[in-house]
């Protein structure tokens, strides 16, 4: 039994080492060699418990042993005399004790083998159960943290490409602006008023692609071409803008589109008919908008008339309506990436599921071949304990057979001494030296 607890310290120096080490908690066959060590480490000091008490059982034998044989050395040495009864009870005595010694210490290797096995048992139980808890709270922490420099970084990232987007955004708006107001000074002076009314075009026909979507940008922009045309032959500022907003609110309306589409359409013609309108009435010689910007000084809003004041207020109406649609499209953006969101979270949740699952699995797998490596440790025990057992029972047999044996001696020995006794008084008496001599040397008379 002391042999088998010396490859143990080996086993506890590694669980000692392991320690030290890095483990890397996203490999389960690390953090399985880690439960491993650390589970042997906890049996090292109940095997070197073990091997200790066997020793000092093996001395206390050996003494023992010692102690009795050299007290029956001694005294058969004290015999002076050939005392066959005197011998036979020393005999026996050292047979007894010699019995009763192994006996006792078999009977005492048995119960620390029950001993040792159930301690084994238990502590190989515990210390298991005990690292796997721990094994799994540090790989639930690596992994939740893990999770969370993940979500961070993605946040950044999101948060990143959202400022890029709105800035770019507001350059694309401020780009618009200018060349708006550029288009107008210079529509507004009879430069280039065919310009203004391309860009109203195409702003009409943008507007209401937001409104009614891609499919009905041709559509759109067919009836600001007829807005336009009704525009430029209507007679009068007035009719102009009546007939332009007349003409768009009729295309808009045969196009099927929504009313706030109707609106901006509406709103659209009108200001191009506005536009066109103060574009032909203005004098050549007079100073527009571009060159009272430019010159320092505005021109007041009665020598622009109410064309004016009517393409402002077009102008303010369709900005408003540029802030709605960008509120709509910035809370649709953050609806979508928040949708996105939302399903990159619950993959990650299944995929996490998943994974602890499948460690589950893993663990409950190796749960099962190291209650099987106990059981078989447990067995072998018992095997030991049995074989034990077997090697006490066969020693009492030879015992009691050399106690028959001897019994048989002693009934022979008896009988010769009877038979003796009964030739002895047919026999002479010898001489006094020659008896001497004979009672010294032991022998018997013939």
């Amino acid at each position: 039994m002391a042999m088998q607890a010396e490859p143990v310290p080996a086993a506890g120096s590694g669980a000692a080492q392991s320690q030290g080490e890095d483990v890397d908690w996203s490999s389960v066959d690390q953090v399985a060699q880690m439960v491993s060590r650390t589970t042997m480490g906890a049996m090292q000091q109940l095997w070197r418990q073990h091997a200790t008490g066997m020793d000092e059982l093996g001395r206390v034998y050996a003494e023992r042993m010692y102690e009795s044989h050299s007290q029956t050395v001694r005294e058969i040495a004290e015999v002076k005399s050939f005392d066959l009864r005197r011998v036979l009870g020393v005999l026996n005595s050292f047979t007894e004790a010699t019995r009763e010694l192994v006996l006792s210490i078999l009977q005492e290797i048995k119960n620390r083998d029950d001993e040792f096995t159930q301690q084994l048992y238990q502590t190989t139980r515990g210390a298991f159960a005990r690292n796997l808890r721990s094994a799994l709270e540090a790989r639930d922490a690596w992994y939740r943290e893990k999770l969370r420099g993940l979500r961070q970084r993605h946040d950044a990232q999101l948060a990143a490409v959202r400022h890029a987007a709105a800035v770019e955004l507001q350059q694309r708006q401020m780009q618009l602006k200018i060349a708006l107001a550029r288009t107008l000074a210079k529509s507004t002076r009879g430069e280039n008023p065919a310009a203004l009314l391309n860009m109203l075009a195409a702003r009409t026909g943008t507007d209401l692609g937001m409104h009614s979507g891609a499919a009905a940008a041709p559509t759109v922009t067919a009836a600001g071409a007829l807005a336009i045309e009704a525009a430029s032959t209507a007679s009068g500022t007035g009719a102009a803008v009546g007939g332009a907003s007349a003409a768009a609110g009729g295309a808009a309306a045969g196009a099927g589109l929504l009313p706030e589409a109707a609106a901006v359409a509406r709103n659209s013609a009108a200001a191009m008919a506005a536009v066109t309108a103060a574009a032909s009435a203005a004098p050549a010689a007079g100073l527009g908008i571009g060159d009272g910007a430019a010159g320092g000084g505005a021109m007041p809003a009665a020598e622009l008339g109410p064309e004016a004041a009517i393409l402002e207020e077009l102008f303010e109406d369709a900005n408003a309506a540029d802030a709605l649609n960008r509120e709509l499209e910035a809370s649709l953006a953050r609806a979508n990436a928040e949708m996105m969101d939302l399903r990159d979270k619950m993959e990650a949740a299944q995929a996490a599921a998943q994974e602890a699952a499948a460690d589950a699995a893993q663990w409950r797998s190796k749960w099962a071949i190291e209650s099987t490596k106990t059981d078989s440790i447990k067995r072998e025990s018992m095997a030991i304990v049995a074989k034990c057992e077997e090697h006490l029972t066969q020693l009492q047999q030879h015992h009691i057979a050399e106690i028959s044996q001897r019994d048989y001696l002693l009934q022979r020995c008896r009988d010769t001494i009877a038979a003796l006794e009964a030739r002895l008084p047919a026999v002479p008496a010898p001489p006094a030296a020659t008896a001497m001599e004979t009672q010294r040397s032991g022998a018997l008379p013939s």
